[in-house]
C-alpha cells in the first residue's frame, strides 16, 4: 500500500503485475495503517480508535482503542496528542492468523508508550493484555513463527512468547529468553536486527547500514507529507557519492529525482507517468 493521496482512496503496488491500482477504502483514511496476514490494523491520528480492516472487502474488526493501550502506563492519550507529543505511536501489528479464514486469532502490537511496549488482543477479549518487556535494548522486529510469537530487540536479544488462544477464557502469557548476541560487531549503532521465516526455519538477520559511500535517505515528512501532491512514501533511496547518482526504492517518480534528473530524461519519466495516469 503506498502514500494515500485523499483520504477516500489508497493505492497498491502489485510486485506480480507491476502496476499500481486505485482503491475506493475510505475507512484508512486519516488513520496509521500496519498490514498483516492481508489485513490492515488501523489506528485513527485524532481519536485513537483501533480496527482491523481488509482492504478489499472492507470488513472491520473493532479492536480497543490506542488509549487503552497507553492506560496501562499511566499516559493520556488525548493530553498528550494537545501537547503535541506523538512519540506513542503503535509501529507494529502481526496476527497469529487470517481473520477471513478463523476466529482463533491473537494480535500483537508493538508501541512507544515511555519506552518499549507488547500487548496483545484475542477475539472476544474487552482490553488489551500487556506483555512483561524484560529487555533493555527495546523491540526492533517481531514475528509469529511456528505457534508462537517472537521479539528481537536492538541489542540482540530474541525472546519468545506463548500466547494462550481464544479458547482459553484468562489471557496469560509465557516469556523465555531464547539467544542473546554478546559479539562486540552486534552491538554497533549501524547494525539492524530482523526476525524471518524461511522454509519452516526461524532466521535472525543482522544487516550492516550502507553500500560504502551511500547516503540513505527515507521519506520523513511523517503526516505533512500525506497532504502533498502524491502522497508520502515515495521519496526515498540512495545518493551514490562517488557518482552522483540517485537510486529510487520506489518504482514511480521520487522528489529528488524530479530536481536532479536532466530535462530529457525527466520528461521521458513524466511521460510513462502520465500514461498511466498518475499525475505530478
Amino acid at each position: 500500500m503506498l502514500g494515500a493521496k485523499d483520504d477516500d482512496y489508497q493505492e497498491f503496488y502489485s510486485l506480480s503485475k507491476k502496476k499500481v491500482s486505485r482503491i475506493f477504502l475510505p475507512e484508512a483514511g486519516g488513520r496509521e495503517c500496519l498490514p498483516s496476514e492481508g489485513w490492515l490494523c488501523t489506528v485513527a491520528n485524532n481519536t485513537g480508535e483501533m480496527n482491523l480492516l481488509h482492504p478489499f472487502s472492507r470488513i472491520k474488526i473493532q479492536l480497543p482503542s490506542r488509549k487503552d493501550l497507553l492506560s496501562f502506563h499511566g499516559l493520556d492519550y488525548l493530553e498528550r496528542a494537545r501537547e503535541g507529543k506523538r512519540w506513542h505511536c503503535v509501529d507494529k501489528t502481526i496476527l497469529s492468523a487470517n481473520p477471513s479464514l478463523t476466529s482463533d486469532y491473537t494480535l500483537l502490537v508493538h508501541y512507544y508508550g515511555g519506552g518499549s511496549c507488547l500487548d496483545f488482543w484475542r477475539p472476544g477479549d474487552l482490553n488489551w493484555t500487556e506483555i512483561d518487556v524484560v529487555t533493555d535494548g527495546g523491540v526492533c522486529n517481531i514475528i509469529f513463527c511456528k505457534g508462537q510469537f517472537y521479539s528481537v530487540s536492538y541489542c540482540g536479544e530474541v525472546w519468545a512468547y506463548d500466547i494462550a488462544g481464544p479458547s482459553i477464557t484468562q489471557p496469560s502469557v509465557h516469556t523465555r529468553l531464547l539467544a542473546e548476541l554478546e559479539d562486540d560487531m552486534f552491538k554497533l549503532p549501524s547494525v539492524q536486527f530482523y526476525l524471518v521465516e524461511l522454509s519452516g526455519a526461524l532466521l535472525l538477520v543482522t544487516r550492516y547500514a550502507i553500500k560504502p559511500n551511500h547516503i540513505y535517505f527515507t521519506d520523513d515528512w511523517l503526516e505533512y507529507g500525506r497532504n502533498e501532491e502524491g502522497g508520502a512514501g515515495r521519496d526515498m533511496g540512495t545518493y551514490n557519492i562517488e557518482d552522483g547518482k540517485i537510486e529510487s526504492f520506489y518504482p514511480g517518480l521520487s522528489v529528488k529525482e524530479m530536481i536532479v534528473a536532466p530535462v530529457s530524461e525527466l520528461d521521458s519519466v513524466l511521460s510513462d507517468q502520465q500514461d498511466r495516469g498518475t499525475s505530478y
